[in-house]
């Protein structure tokens, strides 16, 4: 099967590469400067056809292929830059890595009026103006971000291009923030920046570009002129009073100082805040790659109860602290040194009545729960970083520490018997990853890296019949690496060496056990890689060869793998992007699942493992086209992912009095998820008018067992989105969404819905009338759903303000018509449930925010 694979692989190689010739050389100015980004094209017909085009990189030098096209073959090789001559040579005169020198030329043109395109685009880079989608309400940078095409911010903060995560967020081309980027996404003042340029295909490593192809973008921040190399800041002070159900006073409050230079930069922030807006989100991981070292997952969890799908501000009743402090520092040689610095202080309360139906129990059990609880956070983390990131080397190493002291409590009822919860779900760790990359003669690199990590987690959880579960869990990860590369042609071969372990120790102490599982893996690999690269068509190919080791208490299990991996991208012009990606992977369960230890995960559901070495296997499937037209403003993408799941345990349950028990039996099972993400958006400049529209789709196929008979289930998502804004005038702007959800759960063995299939609807408006310095908002939000029995919720807020360059005044009325209640149904692959919960009383509030 693998010969085939790779025969596959290098047969469909040689076919493109069949009829290639590539020609090499470099353009410079009079005084030997390179010249990057100027212009190469190989012509044909006596230069009236072109064959081929490419752009020069930064050290001057350009590559560019000939392909047969119909029998036509190239003539002639023409150079441009702006500003500078153009110059054609006959491919016969041209040498291979020959010198094109350009020269200045001055041009004389007639006076015109210019009018600043609103994004441009110079090989992979993106530039959005700020100014030609910034409206008048915007505050932050984010507000704009989310106005710009191919671009969106999640509600935690997450910026996507194109439906993906982006890989780095830079600020005037550094990294101060890393993974915590909403500190400066949520607060930098939209009026501070000039663009925001988007970098595709981004490979943060100097050295690994052209080497090792991403398909994620970058975001970087360009501020004006006025925000750099000086000091900054603002303070906002908001102040207030429920206006329902009693007195109570709130607060709204954010200190803040920055500095951008070239030589350092710094953002540190205070924030307060009760009024149920989410400031810990701020200092939140935002990424999904780097080379962090793991980090243990927790087995418990605070008391949180699934919120409706309002906003966040209308059902969080919070008090909440944060402090955080970023600086980075370029040393004299240009390497960086980051430090970061944040602590949360927080309580949040909720009340809530829940019916929990099991879907896996015959007869459909359920439970009744009345909860008000309180969640308290405490917790501080640290990262020291430094970063030597060259064309020739790169070195990195990265410190973290965290700790948190966090704990949550109840007063409940359950099936109408009062009880008390209690949990401390603790956490420590610290970690330590180091890289080294270095450049060798002839295009060949090598590589080493390192990490560890060590976790502590303590635990303790009051149970159901008022007995104390004490959960520990300790752990170690370490991992080494190293890698040699080499080109061959369009070719580069990286064959990879490294080994990956980690030993955890579960002990538990509740009423039905006091005991220790120990589980120990270790993962060592072999990667041979293959990457190709012919103009914008770029494959990699790899097929690890593993040797997995897995210990279990005193059972030993040793695996040898093959782990393939193919992916692929294309992108024909400017404007068109393809890609694909399949992978096969091997994936141990750990310890939580492994081991035989009954675990309380919460106060009434105990889960127990299969008490052997276990692990499931994957087939993923990845496809995505996106289309971009920048003169148009015109963002499109279609991605489809299917994931094919092995050997998934099926565990047994039942419920004992009002406890939930899950039990693993010897029994597997596959699944299959079908997702399907699109989203298209078009920007005018007519009255600044942005649409969107975003439609995604989830199918699950999986088994349960029901009374201990494998019992296939089909569940089904889909959520379609639009949102709209314009500014029709100076002292107009109008911001809307509307959003469909849909859930289904069906039992395919008899075609039965567990429950009819819920549709709900999301409805906003909002209305910005600003004369001169003044401004009025009016919020409008509409929620409903085909179930009678789910609440019909409108809520409206106003506000006005007035602003001035440096300082703003304000005042708002929330929650006008005073509604305290939502309630709603929800699916998920084992449970229904139906909830109601309260809501934010009417309130008002007073602000003055200062610049300086």
């Amino acid at each position: 099967m693998v010969k085939t694979f790779l025969a596959a692989i290098l047969s469909f190689i040689a076919a493109l590469t069949a009829t290639a010739q590539t020609y090499k050389g470099k353009v410079v100015n009079e005084n030997g400067k390179p010249l990057r980004s100027a212009s190469v094209v190989l012509l044909a017909d006596g230069g009236r056809t072109t064959l081929s085009f490419t752009r020069t990189a930064g050290d001057g030098s350009f590559a560019i292929s000939e392909k047969d096209n119909g029998g036509k073959r190239a003539v002639s090789m023409m150079f441009s830059y702006v500003g500078y001559a153009r110059d054609t040579i006959r491919i016969k005169d041209f040498r291979q890595g020959q010198t094109v020198v350009l020269h200045e030329k001055s041009v004389m043109i007639k006076e015109v009026k210019v009018r600043a395109p609103r994004v441009t685009q110079r090989g992979d880079t993106l530039s959005f103006l700020v100014k030609s989608f910034k409206q008048k309400q915007d505050r932050s940078i984010a507000d704009v971000i989310k106005k710009m095409p191919g671009l969106q911010v999640g509600e935690d903060g997450t910026i996507t291009y194109q439906g993906k995560r982006i890989n780095k967020f830079y600020i005037e081309g550094l990294d101060l923030l890393g993974s915590k980027y909403s500190q400066a996404s949520e607060n930098i003042s939209a009026d501070k920046v000039k663009s925001v340029q988007v970098y595709e295909r981004h490979q943060p490593v100097k050295l690994l570009r052209d080497v090792t192809f991403s398909d994620q973008a970058a975001l970087n921040i360009v501020l004006t002129d006025d925000a750099r190399n000086v000091w900054q800041g603002l303070a906002d002070i908001g102040a207030g009073t429920k206006a329902q159900g009693g007195a109570g006073a709130l607060g709204d409050s954010r200190i803040m100082a920055m500095m951008f230079s070239r030589k350092m930069q710094s953002i540190s922030m205070y924030k307060y805040n009760n009024t149920g807006k989410d400031v810990m989100k701020e200092v939140h991981d935002r990424q999904t790659v780097g080379n962090d070292a793991p980090v243990e997952n927790s087995t418990l969890g605070g008391i949180t109860m699934p919120a409706p799908s309002l906003d966040q501000m209308r059902t969080t009743f919070n008090n909440s602290n944060l402090l955080a402090t970023n600086w980075l520092f370029k040393t004299s040689k240009g390497d960086d040194l980051r430090l970061q610095v944040s602590g949360l202080l927080d309580k949040t309360t909720q009340s809530q009545t829940t019916q929990t139906v099991y879907t896996d129990l015959a007869g459909g059990n359920a439970i009744v729960e009345d909860v008000d609880a309180a969640q308290h956070t405490s917790e501080i983390s640290a990262e020291l970083k430094y970063e030597k990131n060259r064309d020739d080397i790169y070195l990195v190493n990265t410190l973290k520490g965290y700790a948190d002291f966090n704990r949550s409590t109840a007063t409940t009822m359950l099936n109408g018997m009062e009880m008390y919860e209690n949990v401390k779900p603790r956490k420590q760790y610290v970690q330590d990853s180091f890289t080294m990359s270095k450049r060798l003669k002839n295009k060949r690199l090598f590589s080493l890296s390192a990490y560890f990590s060590y976790n502590n987690l303590p635990g303790s959880l009051l149970l159901s019949d008022s007995t104390m579960e004490r959960l520990g869990m300790q752990s170690f990860y370490w991992g080494a690496e190293t890698y040699f590369s080499h080109r061959a042609g369009r070719f580069n071969f990286r064959y990879t060496l490294s080994t990956n372990g980690k030993s955890q120790q579960l002990s538990i102490n509740n009423t039905m056990i006091d005991g220790k599982d120990k589980y120990d893996e270790s993962d060592t690999r072999l990667t041979p890689q293959a990457n190709y690269s012919l103009g914008s068509f770029k494959l990699t190919a790899s097929v690890p060869l593993v040797w997995l080791l897995r210990r279990l208490n005193s059972d030993t299990r040793n695996d040898f793998l093959l782990e393939p991996s193919l992916k692929a991208s294309f992108s024909p012009t400017a404007r068109w992007d393809f890609s694909a990606s399949y992978s096969y992977s091997y994936n141990p369960l750990d310890v939580s699942f492994s081991g035989s230890l009954p675990i309380f995960t919460d106060y009434i559901t105990m889960r127990q493992g299969a008490g052997r070495l276990s692990k499931t296997m994957s087939h993923v499937l990845n496809g995505q086209v996106s289309y971009k037209n920048t003169i148009k403003g015109q963002f499109a993408t279609l991605s489809v992912a299917w994931n094919n799941m092995f050997d998934n345990i099926l565990y047994s349950s039942e419920m004992v009095g009002d406890v939930y028990k899950s039990y693993a039996t010897d029994k597997t099972s596959d699944s299959h998820i079908l997702s399907v993400f699109a989203r298209l958006a078009q920007s005018f400049r007519w009255s600044r008018l942005n649409i969107g529209v975003t439609a995604y789709y989830a199918g699950s196929d999986y088994d349960l067992l029901v009374s201990d008979v494998v019992t296939p289930f089909k569940m089904d998502n889909l959520v379609v989105s639009a949102d709209i804004s314009l500014q029709p005038a100076e002292w107009l702007s109008f911001e809307a969404y509307s959003s469909y959800t849909m859930s289904g759960l069906k039992n395919k063995s008899n075609g039965e819905h567990l429950m009819p299939t819920l549709n709900s609807f999301n409805h906003g408006i909002k209305a910005f009338l600003m004369p001169g310095y003044w401004q009025i908002e009016w919020d409008n939000e509409i929620y409903h759903s085909n179930d009678k029995s789910v609440s019909f919720n409108y809520f409206s807020d106003i506000s006005v303000s007035y602003r001035r360059k440096t300082y703003e005044i304000g005042l708002s009325l929330n929650n006008i018509f005073g509604n305290n209640t939502c309630s709603r149904q929800t699916i998920n692959t084992t449970v229904c449930r139906y909830q109601v919960m309260q809501l934010r009383p009417r309130s008002v509030m007073a602000r003055i925010s200062f610049n300086f």
